[in-house]
């Protein structure tokens, strides 16, 4: 399943104050309060977190949540240097982990503009609940990927193998999924079904990964095989209505 891009309160005294105290507007206009303070690590650049994000319109309808899929969003802190990551950055600085957080987005600030020309208002909402900070280890899915595109198939599988029992790699499922979208939408779909397979692999239990693989395989014109992905996505969960629906049309 494609997946896009992208947040009560029972403390005490000056400690209530300072968080409270943060609350309020960045200077690229996005406005952010706390819902719940965290207690642990303070976002920073070159910090790997793992979030759960719910993200609503202006009027509260729900447009997409990563709790569906049980696959927390995965990011690194200073990495992504499009206008609304760099934006969100700025705001994610204030953030601890074990904290949940509410940030509305200026719509010009998105980088999605079908998303962005979706909106029935001015801004779209982020709520954020920050389940782990780290410091940032090498990104598995970027490696893979740009192997992939340089050198082929071969020699991607090679360097996934030799990878992914390396504990300083980190093989974020939300980074692979991405990264054989990312194929996907360079017409690449050789590479695309390879990196969703790689994804299968790593996530035994995960019907989103089965869900994507088969995105993969109807994208090069392999029904038999996007037949058999999507059904073990609805094996692994019946009830997702998109799995269901492209196994009908098929």
């Amino acid at each position: 399943m494609k997946t896009k891009l992208f947040f009560t309160l029972f403390v005490f005294g000056a400690f209530s104050f300072a968080l409270f105290a943060q609350d309020g507007t960045s200077s690229s206009g996005i406005k952010y309060e706390t819902l719940k303070p965290g207690q642990g690590t303070t976002l920073s650049d070159g910090k790997e977190y793992y979030l759960h994000i719910d993200v609503s319109g202006p009027d509260g309808s729900d447009i997409f949540t990563t709790r569906e899929m049980n696959v927390p969003f995965h990011g690194t802190v200073g990495k992504e240097m499009d206008k609304e990551s760099v934006a969100l950055d700025e705001v994610m600085k204030k953030m601890q982990q074990g904290g949940k957080y509410r940030v509305q987005v200026p719509k010009d600030l998105l980088s999605d503009k079908s998303q962005a020309d979706a909106l029935n208002g001015d801004h779209i909402v982020y709520e954020m609940e920050i389940l782990s900070v780290s410091d940032a280890r090498p990104n598995g899915a970027d490696a893979v990927k740009e192997v992939i595109s340089t050198q082929g198939i071969d020699a991607a599988r090679a360097k996934f193998k030799a990878l992914k029992s390396d504990a300083t790699y980190v093989f974020a499922e939300w980074d692979m999924n991405a990264a054989g979208y990312d194929m996907l939408k360079a017409g690449k779909t050789d590479a695309a079904v390879e990196l969703f397979k790689m994804n299968t692999e790593l996530n035994t239990s995960s019907w989103n990964a089965y869900d994507s693989l088969g995105d993969g395989y109807l994208a090069k014109g392999d029904k038999a095989n996007a037949k058999a992905a999507f059904e073990q996505a609805l094996k692994l969960n019946s009830s997702y209505a998109p799995s269901q629906d492209k196994l009908n049309k098929l």
